[in-house]
């Protein structure tokens, strides 16, 4: 009987060792219900970025960035958020009026809490040195944090052609 009950102690240590110690599951995947959330709410980042844009308002472009991450855009880096308002404010100084749209867009999830905007628009700019027609590529990486989505990182690129008139 003393052979019986130390089997069976034993086996409840091992069990009980096995439990503490083995590796923790892989976390459960993201469902399709749930990556469609996520690529609406990060789809009206991407529509908020365009909307502050084209109204040329820094409060809204800037309050879509994470004021604690650091801050690049288009191969600038800006070491705060103090410097990231300055540089949008110079930035948008130059524009006088902003007319562009999205042609197309993509959302890509990356976890729960992380995902990238990719669009594509045109439209027309004015800005204090002529009228252009523009073409821009934009890439915004976001996370999710306390609840809201931030852009951490923007890249864009455009192509800025003069309208002549005449």
């Amino acid at each position: 009987m003393k052979g019986l009950i130390a089997v069976l102690f034993a086996l409840v240590i091992l069990g009980l060792a096995f439990f503490l110690y083995s590796s923790p599951s892989a976390p459960p995947e993201t469902t399709e219900a749930e990556i469609a959330q996520i690529q609406s709410e990060v789809g009206a980042v991407g529509d908020q970025w365009m909307a502050a844009v084209n109204g040329i308002d820094v409060g809204a472009a800037g309050d879509l960035f994470d004021p604690a991450d650091t801050h690049c855009v288009d191969g600038g880096y800006y070491a705060n958020y103090a410097e990231w308002q300055d540089h949008l404010e110079a930035l948008f100084s130059t524009w006088e009026d902003m007319n562009l749209a999205w042609t197309s867009t993509r959302v890509d999830v990356f976890a729960p809490d992380a995902a990238v905007f990719v669009g594509e628009g045109e439209g027309v700019a004015t800005r204090t040195n002529g009228v252009f027609n523009l073409r821009a590529g934009v890439t915004l990486l976001l996370k999710k944090t306390q609840g809201i989505w931030r852009i951490t990182f923007q890249g864009s690129a455009g192509r800025w052609t003069p309208v002549v008139e005449g």
